[in-house]
């Protein structure tokens, strides 16, 4: 099974459809978003639309979070934002899979690709999944805790703007291997993403 990865879109909606082009062109199965739909960019109410169309699902980012407290959307946008939950529990291929924005406690909280590999120990311990998927740091990152044999997974962020930036990628998790690829937007290459084991 193929599953396409999305993350940190902030309102981009070329990014957006082109990310999605580029994963179904990789033959994806399914695509889900680790959250941040919106707020940066121009485009919340027509990213939002896309997400649904797609049926792509979702978490709750801060930015989302943030913008439900604002409520300067569509209402139909509101509600969507309002009931995306904090973390999804998927298994498939065999695999226990966790998607949540900042870890799978906080939105707000982040997982760098060097945070202190204890953050990794205890999250893997606790969790007692195969893989986790997290955005929110704009910095794609493979990290695999041995003891625990848990991945955790970060496919970039969609934006690439303003003064915190962005990578411009997405991923493909290919599954049950747990092989996983992160791809520039503006020409489809791969990008070289390094294995960190703790």
């Amino acid at each position: 099974m193929q599953l396409g990865i999305i993350s940190d879109i902030h309102a981009n909606l070329s990014a957006l459809e082109t990310a999605i082009h580029l994963l179904e062109s990789h033959n994806v199965d399914q695509i889900i978003c680790a959250g941040d739909l919106v707020e940066r960019g121009h485009d919340d109410d027509a990213v939002i639309q896309l997400i649904q169309d797609k049926g792509i699902d979702c978490v709750r980012g801060n930015h989302d979070d943030n913008a439900i407290l604002k409520r300067n959307l569509a209402q139909e946008s509101l509600h969507f934002l309002h009931n995306q939950p904090l973390k999804r529990h998927y298994e498939l291929g065999g695999v226990r899979i966790l998607l949540a924005h900042g870890t799978p406690t906080s939105n707000t909280d982040a997982l760098f690709p060097l945070t202190m590999g204890i953050r990794f120990k205890k999250i893997a311990k606790s969790t007692k999944t195969d893989v986790i998927i997290v955005g929110h740091t704009h910095m794609p990152m493979r990290v695999k805790v041995r003891l625990e044999n848990t991945y955790f997974f970060n496919a970039g962020s969609l934006y690439t703007g303003g003064k915190r930036g962005g990578s411009g990628t997405c991923a493909v998790l290919s599954l049950p291997d747990c092989d996983f690829r992160v791809y520039q937007l503006r020409d489809g290459e791969e990008v070289n993403v390094p294995l960190r084991k703790i």
